[in-house]
This record gives structure tokens, sequence and C-alpha cells, in this order.
């Protein structure tokens, strides 16, 4: 089965698809680990010259690093289910773990503008701020105690660094910003079409996306500062020229910043997933381990896909998910405007000005800016068509307050009148996306900036606006405080299927101003963003204190530790930004917004810890964690928590409700809900006598009772809280589902799935309607069975089994052996089952192979998203997971999924669908 991974999208990911197999699981494609202690130029010749019956190995590439060793090959048979190659490998003794090679894909970045920043006596009043958003997180505070990340080394996992631009140091290799890395796939379309791998030793990008999330871990020009200016960069380029890498390719990315002594790496690489034992998510946990603080973005499916559908990558158990929450400004080209008072006297300053389509002609030099009402209340100003004694207002830059209608109704009035260019100043709505779409030029303006404009013509003078300034060298930042710091709506929601907590922490990533190809700067929105941003904290951390080399490699951990422990509160909102009283669930934001300061300056710290608390059949009530004291003086610590909004995950069946029962798929159909715990502390709360010297680590035990009375899958989360006297405060996050997820979510399938066709066209057979089957593939037969099947859960285990003809369910023993209790083997389905056409799509002989088949059984399947991913599709064409072909004659079929923590063993833990059926001759 196949899972789509992408980098990251800018805002909202738009793709639906109606065929689980997005990007490909290769079924010829493998990724073996070596057992520890093997010898792996031995092992590798002895696969490659002694593969599983029927097959022959390509090497791919070696890993050959403490972290990962093995190999990746690919099969150059015609199919590799000629027999189960997983199966087959990991039963050579020193093989420890297989996995099918995944394609990863990036989504084209949708470019909000190539806007850039700003700066207002009136003038003051009105005058732009330079652009920073690192006061929301207190990178700012850190900068002026001169803290830069001097020192730290980053290593960016992506499309590669655009070294030359200015803000990058301008030049690639020792002593320069970017100082190293490597080019793994060259100016090429590789992996599409005839695309063929060119490496080379410089990573210079060609699409943007990792020029931008370098600008933000290190950017530094007179406009515009990163994170960590003076951290420096390793550029791993994994993406060529198109929007494909397999997942072998990034961890060779991974293992390559290993073996080049970064001391973080930050990949804005996602995938579906939600499970942490994928290849690339477990190479990522154990580099953390290993001493490499390892940050990956936490997916940008918050509004089209809903709670637990979390990336790859980002599932590793150490690595550190990343959520966003919107910045609190947002970098703007900048107009210059003089203020002209009636005295004569005059003063110039600069405005932020804001518009999707990037900054007003630079020839537009001089013009007058006029009210249209001289009233900076006036709600409906050019709501209605204007009075035919209005001047022409051509020639003019014609300012109106925002609101009470539509950008556009306001726009066509003006240009009734002659109006070519227009300041929309803003009223208490977010600056959001104005809704422009005529002919004439239009922008947005901050609040405070308009009203100074209206004041300084009150008074008897007047203000012209000059829009000659070179927008890459004058950029500003105009405030959106309704939006700052509250969730990205694109944000992905966790957690993972065995009910871990991810995401782990949050930071900005909603609308940011960074470098971009050509020596130019765009604004972009997602996790892509933000997880660059957490690299830069790191960075910070380890500019004053050291890095793996100082405090060896446990260190890496310990700072993640940091980061998530240092999350402060955000509030939950709606997706129109309105908060709803509760702190925002830590599935959706993980312990809160990143806080710099503790990060790198606190003397309080703790242990790793976060609460799983896991569902009521499973339920771990008891957790502690380590407080350790690096300060001079004792401190004495009380403990406290706060809950977030709870949410019921499940929809019930009712006939008024399209789909149900399901598990909640939309931002907008999850109501927060009070859930609190009972919480007790060891020692209590509030007692004295939790001291813990200087030097000294002692540990508290936290003790949960879950929420009753509540149904429908309901989770809750929160944060407990540390609280020193020394005025230090930290927080560990925790999560639970109050009732039993199998007992409630006792069915995989959602609503009239899984459902089995055959035919050439629709409307297709059932398989209550036709069970015999011939395997013509022609397009005028399409005699094959096709499942499709949509999850509500993620799936930790798939089968499609076939029976003798008289089986029964009490004869199921898993695993399931050919010849014993009726079973005869397991299906091999089509790898590109639903083609680019969902449903409609059919095989064709003449372009299609019939032996590009992938056997069952299919595990750490993600669940179905309707406005993301539709359904899976599964089309067998005739081959068993064997090779063979199965022969004439009745049988039976069971395509299951096993429940969420289903025992395979227990029959009444699958869901499962049972048929007779026959094959008749071709």
């Amino acid at each position: 089965m196949r899972s789509f991974v992408s980098l990251l999208a800018a805002g909202l990911l738009t793709a639906s698809s109606v065929r689980c197999q997005d990007a490909a699981s290769d079924p010829k494609r493998f990724i073996i680990e070596f057992e520890p202690g093997t010898n792996p130029t031995d092992l590798t010749s002895s696969i490659l010259s002694s593969p599983p019956s029927g097959n022959s190995f390509k090497l791919l590439r070696s890993f050959n690093s403490k972290t990962f060793t093995g190999i990746s090959v690919e099969s150059t048979t015609s199919s590799d289910a000629t027999s189960d190659t997983v199966t087959h490998l990991e039963a050579i003794p020193a093989v420890a773990k297989v996995w099918r090679s995944t394609l990863l894909r990036l989504e084209k970045q949708p470019v909000e503008d190539s806007q850039l920043r700003v700066q207002l006596s009136e003038a003051d009043d009105a005058s732009a701020k330079n652009y920073s958003i690192h006061a929301m997180t207190g990178v700012d505070q850190l900068h002026a105690q001169g803290v830069f990340g001097k020192g730290a080394k980053v290593g960016v996992v992506d499309t590669g660094i655009a070294w030359g631009h200015p803000a990058l140091g301008g030049c690639f290799g020792p002593g320069c910003k970017v100082a190293g890395g490597w080019d793994f796939i060259g100016n090429s379309t590789y992996p599409t079409g005839d695309g063929v791998k060119q490496p080379d030793s410089d990573p210079n990008d060609e699409m943007g996306h990792g020029t931008h999330v370098a600008g933000i871990v290190a950017g530094k020009s007179d406009a515009f500062t990163g994170v960590a200016p003076e951290a420096t960069l390793y550029g791993y380029k994994v993406f060529g020229t198109v929007d494909a890498v397999w997942d072998d390719d990034v961890i060779d990315g991974f293992l390559r910043a290993e073996a080049d002594g970064v001391d973080i790496i930050t990949a804005s690489i996602i995938g579906y997933s939600g499970w942490s034992g994928n290849a690339w998510a477990v190479v990522g946990s154990r580099l953390v381990e290993r001493g490499f603080v390892v940050i990956c973005a936490a997916g940008n499916w918050g509004s089209s896909a809903g709670p637990f559908f979390h990336s790859s990558g980002a599932s590793g158990e150490f690595v550190l998910s990343v959520a966003s929450v919107e910045a609190s400004q947002r970098g703007t080209p900048a107009l210059e405007a003089t203020f002209t008072a009636a005295d004569g006297t005059s003063n110039t300053t600069k405005i932020a000005y804001y518009r999707e389509e990037g900054p007003f002609p630079r020839s537009l030099t001089g013009l007058p800016i006029v009210s249209l009402s001289g009233d900076p209340t006036a709600e409906n100003e050019a709501c209605d068509t204007l009075p035919p004694t209005t001047p022409n207002l051509g020639g003019a830059v014609v300012l109106v307050r925002r609101g009470g209608c539509l950008e556009f109704q306001k726009q066509a009035n003006l240009e009734a009148f002659g109006a070519q260019y227009m300041l929309f100043y803003n009223d208490d709505e977010p600056i959001g996306d104005p809704f422009f779409v005529g002919e004439s030029k239009a922008a947005v303006i901050e609040a405070r900036a308009g009203q100074a404009i209206i004041k300084a013509i009150a008074a008897g003078g007047n203000v012209t606006a000059s829009f000659d300034l070179d927008p890459l060298s004058n950029n500003v930042g105009i405030l959106d405080p309704v939006v700052s710091g509250k969730p990205s709506d694109f944000s992905s929601w966790g957690g993972l299927y065995d009910l871990q907590i991810k995401p782990d922490i949050a930071a900005p990533g909603g609308r940011i101003f960074s470098t971009a190809l050509n020596g130019g700067y765009a604004t972009l929105s997602g996790t892509s963003q933000a997880a660059p941003y957490i690299a830069g904290v790191a960075a910070l951390w380890i500019g004053k204190h050291g890095g793996r080399s100082v405090h060896g490699p446990g260190f890496a951990k310990k700072l993640i530790a940091k980061i998530i422990h240092s999350g402060s509160t955000i509030s939950g909102a709606t997706r129109d930004w309105v908060e709803y009283g509760f702190m925002a669930p830590v599935i959706q934001m993980g312990n809160g917004l990143v806080d710099a300061v503790k990060v790198v300056n606190y003397k309080t710290s703790l242990s790793y810890a976060k609460f799983a608390l896991n569902d009521t059949a499973h339920f771990k009530p008891s957790h502690s964690v380590d407080i350790t004291n690096d300060g001079a003086s004792p401190v004495t610590y009380s403990f406290g928590f706060i809950p977030a909004a709870g949410f019921e995950l499940w929809t019930p069946y009712s006939p008024d409700v399209n789909d149900s029962p399901k598990v909640k798929d939309s931002w907008s159909e999850l109501l927060p809900k009070s859930m609190v715990p009972q919480i007790s502390f060891s020692p209590p709360s509030g007692t004295d006598g939790f001291v813990v010297q200087p030097g000294e680590t002692r540990t508290a035990t936290v003790v949960f009772d879950y929420p009753r009375g509540l149904s429908n899958v309901p989770a809750y989360s929160g944060k407990i809280l540390v609280i020193g006297d020394n005025g230090e405060m930290l927080s560990v996050p925790y999560f639970g589902i109050a009732s039993d997820l199998k007992a409630e979510i006792n069915k995989q399938y959602r609503s009239e799935y899984p459902k089995i066709w055959s035919g050439p066209e629709w409307p297709y057979a059932t398989i209550e309607e036709k069970n015999q089957f011939t395997f013509n593939l022609s397009l005028a037969a399409g005699d094959y069975p096709q499942v499709h099947a949509m999850f509500q859960w993620g799936v930790r285990e798939l089968r499609w089994d076939i029976f003798e003809a008289d089986w029964t369910e009490s004869q199921w023993s898993y695993p399931p052996t050919p010849g014993q209790n009726g079973y005869v083997g397991s299906v091999a389905y089509y790898a590109d089952s639903g083609g680019d056409q969902g449903r409609h799509y059919r095989f064709d002989p003449a372009t299609d192979d019939e032996n590009d088949v992938v056997p069952f059984p299919e595990r750490l399947v993600y669940r179905s998203a309707p406005n993301l991913v539709f359904e899976s599709q599964f089309w067998w064409l005739g081959k068993m997971s064997d090779g063979t072909r199965i022969p004439v004659g009745n049988y039976t079929m069971r395509f299951a999924a096993l429940l969420p923590f289903g025992e395979p063993t227990v029959s009444e833990d699958w869901d499962k669908a049972i048929h007779k059926f026959e094959i008749l001759p071709l």
C-alpha cells in the first residue's frame, strides 16, 4: 500500500484523492537493516548473490553508520511477488528488519507573495516596525543578551540551500555560513521518468523550499534576522527539480549529516503515517539517542484530515515533532509616506502595506492620500454606491476603512470614480487575505497607520505616498494581533495510533517571511516553517552551552526535553480565530509555544517526560518526572495543572449524519468540551517539603484518574505545571482517551466498506451480484475483484487471505500457514491500484504490467481522511504472494483489518469481510 509523503506545502494542502496509493511504497525497492556486529560487506554480497527464489537485486546504496547499518536494493525481476520478499529477507539470520521503500513527494509551495517588510508625530503613530516575530518566543531577549547560536551546526535536509543569497552568507564552504553539505540528486528529474541521479558536493537549491527553511534558522540581513544568525548551516539536497524522492535518499541525508558531525538535523518533509515504526522515523529516533537533535515538521493536514493524521518522520519516538501557530507579523513591502503639517513642516516615514500580488509599481511617487469620509470609525465606508458629487479619484491613493462589506465591493464603488490605487486600513479583523478583484491596485495597512493619516489630514495637513523603495532592502512587519499565536488551521493533529503524544511543541509557522531564490524573499506558511524555527532555538542553546562534544550523546534528548517542557499555553481557537476558553489540545499544539528563554536560561530542568495515559483498557495512571536544580540556591517546587479542550473524536451512527459512524475528520466537527481528569501529586501540591538543593535531582510522581461519564472516544489532555519559588515554571504534557478505544471503534471499515467490485465499467458488479472471476484483464472484460476500503483508524495489519471453499472463521489461526487449517495463501495486489483517476480507472494490459504487484499483508496503514485521501484500492489480478497464480476452483476470501490494540490471534479483534467465490477458466 502506498503512503503519500511530501515536502510541506505552505498553508492548506488541498490535494484529495480516491486512492490511498498517492505515492509509491515500491514493490521492488527495499531498505534492509543489518544486525549489530554483522560484517556488512559479507552480508551484502550474500544477499546480492543468493536472493530469495525468483529474485535478483541491484544494490542502490549502503548505509554504514553506528546508527543504521544496511543497504537499499531494487529487485530487477518483473515482480517481487514471486515470493514475499520482505518475509524471506527478514528470515536471513543477520537481517534485523526490512521495509519497502517509500516515494516521498514535494507539494508545490504556494508562494503567498514576494512580500517583504517595513516602518510612521502622526508619522510616528503610523510608522511600521522592523520585521521580527521573535518577541513571540523570547528569541529577541536572547539576541539582546548576545546569544546568536555561534558554534552550533545545523543540517538542513531539504531541497538544498541557495547559499549565494546575501542573507545566507553569499559563499559556500569552510568559513561560510553554509559550510558544507551534499547534493544527493543533482539538477535532475530523478526519481521520475528517465531521471538519473547526478550527485555532487554542491547542495545549491533549485526549488526554494530549503532556502526558505535555512533563512528561518540562520538568515541575517539589515532588515531580517533568523533565529540563530551565527549558527553554521549544512545543506543536504534530497530533491532535484521535481517533487519526489525515495525515503532511503532522505535517510542517506540524515546519516551524511551524522557523519559531518552536525548538532541538529531539521527536515520539513512529511508523509502520511501516524506510526513510529517506519524506517525514516526509526533512524531519526536513534540519532537522537546518539546525540543529534532531530526535528521534523508535524504535517499540514489539520484542516483537511482532522485528528490522528500525523506525519511519518515526525512520528519517531524521540524525534521532535513541531506544530505551527500564526506569526505576530507579516513581512511586507513599505511605502514612503510624507506627512506635511499645516505650518509646512514635514516628516517622512515608512508604512507597511500588504497585498498578495506583491509591491505596487515603483514608478508611483508623490501621490496624495485622500480620505473618503475623514471618519476613522466609519464601518461601512464605500460599501454603497458613492454619491454623484464624489470628485474624480484618479491620480490619488484613496484611504478607506475595512469592514461592513467585502473589499471588492468597496473597490468597485471607488473604481467607478476613477480610483486606481487604494489603501484599506484594518478594522478589528485579521489582516487575512483581502478579497481584491478589480483592475485597481489595493493593499491593507494597519489601523493605527490609517488613523494617523486621517488625523493629519483633519488637522489641515496632507500626506503623500511613494512606492519607489527597493522592496528587497526596505522590508517591514505589519502587525496581525487577531491571529498572533493562535493555532494554524493547517497544522496536523496527532497523536499516534498507539496513543503516544505527538506533536511535541509549536513554533511560528503561519505566514513566515524568509529567504527565497535569486536573492529574494517570500512569505510561506506551514509546519515546514515551524520546524526550522525550533532548530534555531536548539542552536541558541548549543551556542551558549555547547553541544555533543561538551555534554556527550545524552545531551540531545535532554535538550529536546527542555524545548518540550518550555511550552507556553496556547489558547484554543476556531478556524475564524475566536478563542473558545480552553488551552489548545496537546494532540493539536503539543505542549504549547516554545519559550526560548526557558530553554536557554532556566536553571530548572526536567527529565524527558510526556505523560501518555492511553485509553481506559490500557490506562497508565502513574507517571514520574525528575526535577534538577542547576542553580546556586535551594528551590522549593509546587505542582499544578492546566486542562486543555477535550473533544469527542467519534461520531456515532445517525441517519442525519453522512458516513456515520466515523472518526471526526474535520476541525469544524471538533467541538471543545471540558474534560478534566483527577490528578494527585507526590509530594502533594502546595506542601513546603519538596526542596531541591543546588545540583540535586529529585523525583515527583503524578497520578491520574481519567474523567468519567464521557462517551464517543473522548480525548482529554493538558499540562502538569512544575513551579519553582525562583520564578521558573516548566510543564509536562498529558493526553489520554477516556474510553476503551477498541470497544468504541469496533469496526475498522467506514460505513458501507469494504466494497468488492468487478467489471469493465461503472457501475461495477458487487461481489454479492457476481462472485465468479476469470481474471480476464482486458479492458472489455475487467474480470478481477477490486477491493475499495476506508479505515476508521490506523491499521497495524491488513490482510487479504484466501482459504478453501468450506473454511469458516472458527478455523482462524495466526499467523496462517499455507496447507494448514484450510489456508491457501495471501493475495498480491496490483501496485497501481486506483491509478490516477480513482474508481473509474481500469487496468490496461496494453500499457500496465500485471506482474507489478505487492503481496499482502500490509502493515502500519494510516487511517482514511475523506477530505484528503478518500479510499484505498486493492486490485487482485490473480497472483498470490508466493508468486503463483490461483488455480481454478472454489474458495473463501477474508479481507480483514486489525482493530485498534487488537490481538491478531483473536478472531474477534479483526474487522473482516468474508465471501465465497469461484475462479473460472479463462
